[in-house]
């Protein structure tokens, strides 16, 4: 213990006691009380925790919005890179032994005084409707091709070299009443118009883009499998009738009659007696009836790329003259040749021309211009009747499921085994309707197309399609044509300057030899005003008669057609093609149905602009 006396010096040495001495010593202990919070410092206190914890929150909650909403994006884009592939690989085997179609059409009322339908994505939709693009685009493509629809049977399977590529909206059947086999004959009637209120497709969100992959085959082999098929025995020569293909039956799958809607319910000839018997006869089909692409039941055509171009070039009679005739072989051919004009010299002007293009437009699966007067076209369901009067503005009927699935599969075990096929056709009807479907949730489909040339005053690819303007805002309305410019105009009409038409009118015509083509001297007038039209490549060529002759028309619908080269030598006229065509897609984001996002893509095509093939 250390002593007292060196801490407290003479008073312990004096025997005073160490109490005493420490009485003397003031002592100062560490950790005295302190004053407490006051009630005001304590609210500051919990408000500042508050607020620090707010804050934590707030930033982990926009962390978590961002990740959410770069996964969304994400996922688009994944989904967006995909399409394109398919789309490319589509337009990289589009062939110029068949036509070219787009046709650009906004929502509308419908009529030759149709107005812009202003549609929502949604019922909840707090974004303002607006009109919404839904063009479609036609081509033929040559590659490897297989039928979307499940094989009737595993030994016979529908292929082709050969296939017709559509791309456009589809439109789903309202459900009512008891569950119904879908109808190879539908026109799709029943499912209205993009837009139109009521109906399933009434907002754009729920909207399906197609993809439609028709198969040309020319039925003149078959390959027989040498057991029994759904009770029938190849052995025999009637068995072997109705399993071989045929008009309307490829391997065991119902087949279209043609592309063209026009024809493909017509009556056929048959070559060896020249007499007409209908599609429906059951000597010969193992299902009856007529087929249409609009049921979105049919991915199979017997027809070849020779006869679909011998009806577009040499057909004597108009699409709309076909339902008086009840003959398919009274559509061709023309005995005055197969030549089209690209002046306007033929009596009346472009006659031939305007016949090709009609047939172009047949070949659609459906009328979808809403703008055409009289509402509705005459078509052929049965021999000697009259024709079936179909509303126009229709489309091609896709599902997002099958429909009555359940409920066939469930009548399916009551079927006995003489009844397999139509058990098989039950089923894969359902399948089908939504194996088409490319695109759920596409709230916009645009197609532009340009003929490669660059505009001097943006240094870009000038584009054509119907006047569409920069919407930054999407309220459809061209609120600063500075900020919101002009994107496109119908040819010839530049999207930067529509006071003038564009120079695109001194584009030289070129044959295929390289010289240019001769026209008529003097001016070809109905384009609006008095246009030269030697050595040109006037716009009656690309869209027909209902040419938009003003800049700023008020077009709803408008339909581009490229067809054929004339090959009958060094001196034949390639019809005008563009070179790229460029695809712009909206998606509904499917965590939020409330936004959009937008992709676009561009692809070559065979053409090479004027210059020819």
């Amino acid at each position: 213990m250390t002593p007292i006396a060196p801490l407290f010096g003479d008073r312990a040495r004096r025997g005073i006691p160490w109490t005493r001495v420490l009485a003397g010593v003031r002592l100062v202990r560490r950790g005295s009380a302190r004053r407490g919070f006051t009630l005001m410092e304590m609210l500051v206190a919990v408000g500042a925790v508050a607020i620090i914890t707010v804050g934590i929150a707030a930033v982990f909650s926009a962390i978590g919005k961002t990740v959410s909403g770069g996964k969304r994006i994400s996922q688009l884009s994944a989904q967006a890179a995909q399409i394109e592939t398919v789309m490319r690989k589509d337009f990289a085997r589009m062939s110029r032994d068949g036509f070219l179609m787009i046709r650009q059409q906004m929502t509308n009322t419908g009529g030759a005084q149709a107005q812009v339908r202003r549609v929502s994505l949604g019922p909840t939709d707090a974004n303002p409707a607006r009109g919404r693009r839904i063009d479609e685009v036609l081509f033929f493509a040559k590659g490897e091709f297989a039928s979307s629809r499940e094989p009737a049977h595993p030994s016979y399977q529908a292929t082709s070299r050969v296939a017709r590529i559509y791309y456009g909206h589809g439109t789903r059947q309202p459900v009512i009443g008891a569950p119904r086999p879908a109808a190879l004959t539908d026109y799709n009637t029943a499912a209205g118009w993009l837009g139109q209120t009521n109906t399933p497709n009434q907002y754009a969100g729920d909207w399906t883009l197609v993809r439609h992959q028709c198969l040309l085959v020319d039925p003149r082999q078959t390959i027989y499998d040498l057991q029994p098929v759904f009770g029938l025995d190849p052995s025999s020569p009637a068995a072997r009738l109705k399993l071989s293909d045929k008009e309307g039956q490829v391997a065991l799958q119902p087949a279209a009659l043609s592309v063209f809607r026009h024809l493909s319910g017509m009556p056929q000839v048959q070559p060896a007696s020249l007499a007409a018997f209908p599609l429906n006869n059951k000597n010969l089909m193992l299902r009856t009836g007529s087929r249409r692409l609009s049921s979105g039941l049919c991915d199979i055509v017997t027809t070849s790329l020779r006869e679909v171009r011998d009806v577009v070039t040499s057909s004597r009679l108009f699409p709309r003259n076909i339902g008086s005739t009840n003959w398919y072989s009274t559509v061709g051919p023309d005995p005055s040749g197969s030549v089209f004009e690209v002046d306007g010299s033929s009596s009346p002007p472009f006659n031939k021309t305007f016949k090709a293009q009609a047939w172009m437009d047949s070949a659609w699966p459906t009328q979808s211009d809403q703008t055409r007067t009289p509402p509705f076209e005459p078509m052929m369901t049965a021999y000697g009747g009259l024709p079936l009067q179909v509303p126009t503005g229709g489309r091609m009927r896709v599902e997002p499921a099958p429909p009555f699935l359940m409920e066939v599969l469930r009548r399916e075990g009551n079927f006995s085994s003489s009844d397999d096929l139509t058990a098989s056709d039950l089923r894969v009807d359902q399948l089908q309707l939504a194996s088409h479907g490319f695109l759920r949730a596409c709230s916009e489909f645009i197609v532009d197309w340009s003929f490669g040339e660059v505009d001097p005053a943006t240094s870009e690819l000038v584009w054509y399609g119907l006047s569409r303007f920069s919407d930054l805002n999407g309220n459809g309305v061209q609120d600063d044509p500075v900020l919101e410019p002009m994107l496109t105009r119908p040819y010839p009409f530049r999207a930067f300057n529509d006071a003038v038409m564009t120079p695109a009118f001194t584009f030289p015509f070129v044959k295929v030899d390289g010289s240019l083509v001769q026209g008529t001297t003097g001016a070809w007038a109905s384009s609006g005003g008095s246009v030269p039209v030697k050595d040109r490549v006037l716009p009656e060529l690309i869209y027909g008669p209902v040419y938009p002759g003003v800049a700023n028309a008020p077009i709803m619908a408008l339909t581009s057609h490229f067809g054929y080269e004339d090959t009958t030598g060094a001196q034949g006229r390639p019809w005008a093609w563009p070179e790229f065509v460029r695809v712009t897609l909206r998606l509904v984001d499917p965590l939020d149905s409330s936004t959009e996002q937008t992709f676009q893509f561009v692809f070559k095509t065979p053409g090479n602009g004027v210059g020819g093939a």
